[in-house]
């Protein structure tokens, strides 16, 4: 039986559940006019800054200062709080706000051409521009929040400060994509992940100041675009083909650190770390099996002498007997190593939750595992 029906796709109409929202970003209240082929993008690091590039060079500090206000298109739609598609919430004792319902605004034959507004702005916006809307496109979510930064130019405050804000919204973000999906009633949807909010997701920003500024869509994503230009894979391409159907022979511990770095990216830090530490746990036992294998151990009696053996006793087994644990950046490591390792033990045992603030220990522990299957790859 053929179960796939054609719909048509329906937009909530209910009136806002909170109209304060309307009040709090410069999203709501306004339809801004956006150009899909016009992106502010990193510059190359030997290129020079010239001046007359600069970004809202118009637009002056108010009181010393500029706010910018950013809105994070997610390429997924976030759940609805109780009824309302849109609502807001503190993280980090910072402000977000969500929006299910905006969308692009296209005026005639040129959809490179739109604008950026709320759907139930729709109406206002026709009797503003004196024309009909002729395409309505969702953008799935937005999510907007503020920055507030004190300096004498729109563009230095962006240079200064625009990477710092990439690393808040990139913890803040999968942070709350982890919260809403424990938080999901039963038998919902599970959410999709966004693991690079700078490179995956269009970044729309306004800067305000004595006056409001024109907005500019950012594309720190354009990242994505030299890594189809510099990343490659130099294998044949049969072997691309024999791993996706599944007749390869796959290293496993370097799929599960793959996919922990990937974790620890999208904000999910105690998966990342259970896998980091079970990614370092068999590089531990696939080189001590090597070393007692050349020793003579059989292959029946291998079972028996790793069973039992634990993931701290195998650490301590190659830095007593195999590092020299008198240098001292071979004991930092070694420390390192076993901090992250207690952090993976509390989390399965105990059931802890890592939070935004453990992120640089996490980070710091992965690091020293990779340095560590580093160091014992040249001893095999």
């Amino acid at each position: 039986m053929f179960n796939y029906i054609p719909i048509k796709l329906i937009v909530n109409e209910s009136p806002l559940e909170n109209y304060d929202l309307f009040s709090k970003s410069n999203y709501f209240t306004h339809a801004f006019p956006f150009k899909r082929d016009r992106i502010v993008a990193l510059a190359a690091e030997h290129m020079k800054r010239n001046e007359s590039l600069d970004i809202w060079k118009d637009i002056k500090p108010k009181d010393g200062q500029y706010e910018f206000e950013l809105a994070v298109q997610l390429p997924f739609f976030l759940p609805r709080h109780k009824n309302a598609d849109e609502y807001s919430l503190n993280l980090n004792k910072k402000q977000y706000i969500i929006s299910n319902r905006h969308c692009e605004f296209i005026l005639g034959n040129n959809s490179d051409e739109y604008y950026l507004g709320h759907y139930l702005s729709r109406a206002n916006f026709e009797k503003e521009v004196g024309i009909k809307v002729k395409q309505v496109i969702m953008s799935k979510t937005l999510i907007m929040t503020k920055f507030k930064v004190k300096c004498i130019s729109a563009s230095m405050a962006i240079e200064s400060n625009y990477e710092n804000w990439l690393k808040t919204l990139n913890e803040d973000i999968p942070n709350l994509l982890n919260a809403l999906r424990y938080h999901l009633e039963e038998d919902n949807p599970d959410l999709p992940s966004c693991n690079d909010i700078g490179r995956l997701c269009p970044i729309h920003v306004i800067c305000n100041g004595e006056t409001l500024s024109r907005p500019l869509r950012f594309a720190a994503h354009i990242a994505a675009y030299p890594m189809q230009t510099h990343t490659r894979f130099c294998c044949d391409i049969a072997e691309i083909e024999s791993f996706c159907d599944g007749k390869t022979s796959v290293d496993m511990s370097k799929i599960i650190f793959g996919k922990s770095i990937s974790l620890l990216k999208s904000g999910e830090l105690s998966m990342s770390c259970v896998l980091a530490c079970t990614a370092c746990e068999t590089y531990l036992s696939n080189y001590i099996s090597k070393i007692l294998t050349e020793r003579g151990l059989s292959k029946t009696k291998e079972k028996t002498a790793f069973d039992g053996l634990t993931f701290s006793q195998m650490l301590n087994l190659l830095s007593y007997f195999v590092l020299n644990m008198n240098n001292s950046e071979i004991k930092i490591l070694i420390g390192t190593v076993n901090s992250i390792r207690k952090i993976r033990n509390d989390v399965v045992h105990n059931g802890r939750w890592l939070s935004p603030s453990d992120r640089n220990e996490i980070e710091n522990g992965i690091e020293a595992i990779k340095k560590l299957n580093n160091i014992i790859k040249t001893l095999i």
